[in-house]
């Protein structure tokens, strides 16, 4: 395994998928080779509304031995912007947490994982299982940062253009948040995109366009 510090300064070649489904097509072939073999850890990241929780979850479902595991789960509290709150800063996830759990999850089959509940901003916790021959889909703004990097194994990025990226957060949070909502926190999301989810794409060994549809 690369540790992470190792992973970003290497001029590794990354694969390039122009649109989701090629990708998809491409993890769901590496999944399947992987399965009842040693544990092993897939990061998916990128922007907000970028398609990483619905290419996770679509992989998710291939096998029941698949783990998904979302970073929101790490939340803690938005970072004070004056009298605004930014959910999208680093430091609003515990990574070094969500990495020692990754770290337990794969060498002994069962760990604890903090849960956040966005509706009600509640926080819990839960013991999560790992089968036997298992796989986990790290998945997250930033499931390819510095501070996770040395338990993954293999890291994808999906990338699209910030504006269907907006588009797209706009049409998933209507249920509980006005257009005015999502555009007052739509810019704290692009900064952090831009200062520093975008660096993490460095990091990836997979790199998928999804710039088609909602």
């Amino acid at each position: 395994m690369v540790l992470g510090r190792e992973l970003q300064e290497s001029k590794k070649e990354q694969e390039l998928f122009e649109n989701l489904e090629a990708g998809y097509k491409r993890l769901k072939l590496d999944i399947s080779s992987s399965l009842g073999k040693e544990p092993k850890v897939y990061g998916v990241a990128g922007g907000s509304g970028s398609g990483k929780s619905y290419l996770s979850e679509r992989l998710a479902v291939l096998d029941p031995r698949i783990l998904h595991i979302g970073l929101d789960s790490f939340f803690t509290k938005p970072v004070l912007r004056g009298e605004e709150k930014d959910y999208d800063q680093p430091e609003s996830y515990q990574l070094e947490k969500a990495n020692l759990f990754v770290h337990a999850l794969t060498r002994k089959g069962a760990a604890v994982k903090p849960t956040y509940n966005k509706a009600d901003n509640s926080h819990g916790k839960a013991e999560v299982k790992l089968q036997t021959g298992g796989i986990i889909i790290l998945e997250g703004l930033y499931a390819l940062h510095h501070n996770l990097v040395a338990e993954i194994n293999l890291g994808v990025f999906l990338e699209a253009d910030s504006d269907l990226r907006f588009v797209r957060r706009v049409k998933r949070d209507k249920g509980f948040q006005t257009v005015q909502d999502v555009e007052d926190k739509w810019k704290f999301a692009d900064e952090a995109f831009i200062k520093y989810v975008s660096e993490t794409r460095k990091a990836a060994d997979i790199l998928i366009k999804n710039n088609v549809g909602l």
